[in-house]
């Protein structure tokens, strides 16, 4: 009886111990870098992605599938905010997307993505990718065409209601910002976006530095800040960049802001 009880014991302190030390969105709390980092897939979150770039369908214009690794802690970042709904703005081949749809939480995704010119992707290979990998059989809506022309973001709005959103992956125009302004409020309390290409690109940092600064993001979002770390995301094909530079920028929305559109 002793051993039994000393079990149970062990048992209780063991659980308390693994909540006490994990994310829960439900505790209302900010991720960390370290909740990210500290993640039991952290480790099979690289090796998963690179099997992907070898597997997913390429543009016929441009067959590299993906250009920056740090969507690998797409997933963690999804499970961390229990995600069920999710949007992103630049799709390029469905590399995100593909992650995305690894989450079993995730019932619904709307990706935008332009048609214009020769060396981006159509929304055919895209979709393709997203038939091949929808094992969950999440609802995907993919928008062809420019995330601030006005049909786009009618056609958003009429999708995704306010508040609802999860994460948000922004990815489209070089000037991240408006974007942001225009969507954010799409984003749910406690939802993450993030921004890719703050690690290298120079007018990306200036454009996030300025979101930073806004009035909305003061009042309504708490800055997560930059991946530094993340399991040496680098570029897959440009192995002589820095190893350990990081791409992304994140935020997430204050749990007490439940509307941040702008007046």
């Amino acid at each position: 009886m002793f051993h039994t009880c000393t079990i149970y014991i062990i048992i209780f302190l063991l659980y308390n111990q693994i909540c006490v030390n994990s994310y829960d969105i439900k505790d209302k709390k900010f991720i960390t870098v370290e909740d990210i980092t500290n993640h039991p897939d952290y480790k099979d979150s690289m090796p998963f992605l690179i099997d992907i770039e070898k597997n997913m369908k390429k543009s016929k214009y441009f067959n590299r599938g993906i250009h920056n690794t740090f969507i690998h802690i797409t997933p963690i970042l999804l499970k961390l905010v229990n995600a069920a709904v999710v949007m992103e703005i630049g799709s390029y081949c469905g590399a995100n997307l593909i992650l995305t749809l690894s989450v079993p939480t995730v019932t619904t995704i709307l990706s935008i993505d332009q048609k214009g010119k020769h060396w981006w992707d159509t929304s055919d290979i895209i979709n393709q990718n997203v038939d091949k990998y929808n094992k969950y059989n999440a609802v995907h809506y993919q928008l062809a065409g420019m995330s601030l022309d006005g049909a786009i973001v009618k056609k958003t709005l009429d999708l995704i209601k306010p508040n609802t959103v999860d994460y948000m992956f922004l990815n489209g125009a070089i000037n991240r910002r408006p974007d942001f302004m225009t969507y954010q409020h799409l984003l749910k309390p406690g939802g993450v976006i993030a921004f890719d290409d703050y690690g290298h690109v120079k007018k990306v940092i200036k454009a996030v530095n300025a979101v930073r600064g806004d009035t909305i993001t003061k009042k309504c979002f708490h800055e997560i800040g930059q991946a530094v770390n993340v399991a040496n995301a680098t570029h897959l094909h440009v192995p002589d960049l820095k190893f350990n530079t990081s791409n992304i920028y994140l935020i997430q929305k204050n749990f007490d802001c439940l509307d941040s559109k702008m007046k």
